[in-house]
C-alpha cells in the first residue's frame, strides 16, 4: 500500500512538472501564432487535448479561460503564470490518483500471491 502511494506521488510530480513546462511553452507559442488572439489560442489548447469546443467541457474551459484572461488585463504572461500551474496540478492529480489506486491494488494482489507461496 505504501509503495502504491509513493508511486502515485512520483507520477503526480512528474506529470505536473511535464505539463507545466510543455504547456507554458505551447500556450505562448499558440498565442504568438494566433496573432495575439486568445480565441485562437483556446482553439489550439482544446485541440491539443482533443476536446470538442462545442462540448460542455469545451464551452466551460473556453469561458473559464476568457474570464481569467480578461481578469488579468489580457496579459498572456500573467495568464500563463496563473493558469498553467493550476491546470498542470489538476492533470497531475488525475493521473497520480489513478496510479495510486492501480499500484495499491497491484501491491495487494502481489502480497496475497506472496503469502500463498509462503504457505505452500
Amino acid at each position: 500500500m505504501i509503495a502504491g502511494f509513493i508511486t502515485g506521488l512520483f507520477v503526480f510530480g512528474g506529470i505536473v512538472v511535464f505539463f507545466y513546462l510543455v504547456l507554458k511553452v505551447k500556450v505562448l507559442d499558440w498565442y504568438a501564432t494566433a496573432g495575439s488572439d486568445i480565441n485562437g489560442t483556446i482553439t489550439s489548447f482544446l485541440g491539443y487535448f482533443s476536446i470538442d469546443p462545442a462540448s460542455a467541457l469545451g464551452i466551460r474551459l473556453t469561458n473559464n479561460i476568457n474570464t481569467r484572461f480578461t481578469a488579468l488585463s489580457s496579459d498572456i504572461d500573467l495568464f500563463v503564470a496563473d493558469y498553467v500551474p493550476k491546470f498542470s496540478v489538476v492533470i497531475g492529480a488525475m493521473f497520480g490518483g489513478v496510479a495510486l489506486i492501480l499500484n495499491t491494488i497491484a501491491g495487494r494482489i502481489g502480497g496475497r500471491f506472496n503469502k500463498i507461496d509462503e504457505i505452500t
